[in-house]
């Protein structure tokens, strides 16, 4: 009973061992378990490269958040200015030069704003 589960511990090793060097590109040659202690301690380095992955992917998706918010920030400004210049009597070829909105973009501001 003791070499069954030896051997599926070992499978089991074998296997783990074999996703690892796929994922890190270890080289097939390196053959650093040969015990628990050796799969407990490569786990850990395992879990610790997991971790660090997910922090960046974590920190990039933050990163994208704030630019985005950025964007929507500016747009919005963006919108409100021209408002305002059509409420000023402001033409459009004006407000396009002072706010960069396309002119399709005012005039369907503009068109918006009559219905309010």
């Amino acid at each position: 009973m003791s070499s069954v589960i030896k051997d599926e511990g070992a499978r089991i090793v074998d296997a783990i061992f074999e996703r690892m060097r796929k994922t890190q590109k270890i080289d097939k040659k390196v053959t650093v378990i040969k015990s628990v202690e050796d799969l407990v301690e490569v786990t850990g380095m395992w879990e610790t490269a997991v971790k660090r992955h997910e922090k960046q992917i974590l920190e990039k998706g933050i990163e994208r958040g704030i630019e985005r918010g950025i964007e929507k920030g500016i747009e919005k400004n963006k919108i409100e200015n021209t408002l305002k210049l059509i409420e000023k009597g402001m033409d459009n070829s004006f407000i396009h030069e002072i706010t960069g909105l396309s002119l399709k973009e005012i005039r369907a501001l503009r068109k918006e704003k009559k219905k309010v």
